[in-house]
């Protein structure tokens, strides 16, 4: 009966493990003296098993059992780091047995499991996750390696402007809004059209308000850059972590989401060649591309690059719908053929995840690229990990924004 339930247990941990993580497990491995059914050098993240977790199979747990388990624990701890030690019963005895119940109210590292109850738990999402911090430290290790063999890209978001003062997207457009009212360039039915019309979604907001501006002959993109300029400040930590690593030269190429020249002003006065880059112009060689898929308002005015703005409904669909649209060809090469950082972004925009999904199809399926994102804003972080990690994204969780640019040096860390 008793290697029946080993192979049942083995079974379990075949389907539970994820190969694509390197999650793997060893049978029968001796560690120490200990000769142990399965050992988990790297952990499970579905079971929320630390890395270096024991596993031992028992069909009938008995009165020595855990006593025994708890000396073996306490020996490899200190010569092997083992983590954990999971007793798995195919045959639990009663709550009030007195080894079952001291092992949940000690915390020793020794753990009594009803393998049948292991079973059906296993079936439902498990969030509970006292080891993420454990495989961040693998993840942010990772990253690292990948930074310094070079070949690398920056994916900027709006966060990376509003932590310099810059309005978020929602902020600007409520600004335009009140422009057009102070100027008296829009009716009062346009006016709740804009707001009623297009609530939950500001792409839709933003159509209305470019068609208004349109009928009022005004332009919208000096607007906005009134707008985005008027509270900018100049030294900030995240830029300046951002330039850092570009200084170091293992940066291909930035891609960035928004319209301001804040990077570029700072990449200036370290002396960084550099060229801002959107549909109107090219990079000139030697310089580091800053490719604004979304469009270019620099501080000073420029007719030639306020031509290229994305700001609508409309303007989104003409560019995601073309293929072979210079920022769809740049992004995809960029997630093909470089390591990519995610900053400031949330990854939540439809456009830019079509774009991994593709990426990530084309690829060896292993996650190759890194995304900084603020862990309070999930609900169930462990799935959103497991999520973008099938789109080619290793998460690096931070807990407060003032942690990102620490996070980031840490990169070029040797």
């Amino acid at each position: 009966m008793f290697f029946f339930f080993f192979d049942e247990v083995e079974d379990f941990l075949k389907e539970s493990l994820n190969a694509s993580r390197g999650e793997t497990y060893e049978k029968n491995k001796t560690i120490g003296n200990t000769k142990l059914d399965f050992f988990l050098p790297q952990g499970c993240l579905r079971l929320n098993y630390p890395p270096n977790t024991v596993i031992e199979s028992i069909n009938t747990l008995r009165s020595g059992s855990v006593y025994h388990a708890r000396r073996i624990i306490k020996d490899l701890k200190k010569e092997c780091n083992i983590r954990a030690y999971y007793i798995f019963c195919d045959e639990v005895p009663s709550p009030n047995y007195v080894p079952f119940r001291s092992s949940v109210k000690t915390n020793d590292g020794v753990h009594v499991i009803s393998f049948r109850e292991l079973q059906q738990r296993k079936k439902l999402a498990i969030e509970y996750d006292d080891y993420w911090k454990d495989r961040q430290s693998r993840i942010r290790e990772k990253a690292q390696d990948s930074f310094i063999k070079g070949r690398n890209t920056f994916f900027l978001g709006a966060g990376v402007s509003k932590s310099v003062g810059l309005p978020g997207w929602d902020e600007l457009l409520g600004k335009l809004l009140d422009n057009l009212k102070q100027r008296k360039a829009i009716s009062i039915n346009d006016i709740s059209a804009c707001r009623n019309d297009s609530i939950g979604n500001l792409l839709i907001k933003a159509r209305y308000l470019k068609q208004c501006y349109d009928e009022s002959h005004l332009s919208m993109v000096s607007d906005m850059r009134d707008i985005l300029y008027k509270d900018v400040g100049k030294n900030n930590k995240l830029i300046n972590a951002l330039v850092t690593l570009i200084q170091t030269g293992k940066i291909e190429s930035v891609i960035t989401y928004n319209y301001d020249d804040v990077l570029e002003e700072a990449l200036h006065r370290k002396g960084v060649l550099h060229t801002p880059v959107d549909s109107s112009n090219r990079p000139l060689l030697g310089t580091l591309p800053v490719l604004h898929t979304h469009g270019f308002i620099p501080r000073q005015k420029d007719i030639d690059y306020d031509q290229s703005v994305v700001l609508s409904e409309e303007d989104y669909h003409k560019l995601y719908m073309d293929s072979f649209h210079w920022a769809n060809v740049e992004q995809l090469h960029a997630l093909a053929q470089t390591t990519c950082y995610f900053v400031g972004l949330s990854l939540k925009d439809p456009s830019l995840r079509r774009l991994l999904d593709i990426a990530a199809s084309r690829g060896t399926g292993n996650a190759t690229h890194y995304a900084y994102l603020l862990r309070k804003e999930y609900a169930q972080p462990t799935k959103a990990e497991t999520i973008y990690y099938n789109m080619g994204i290793n998460v690096i969780w931070y807990e407060d924004f003032l942690d990102l640019p620490n996070l980031l040096r840490s990169l070029n860390n040797s």
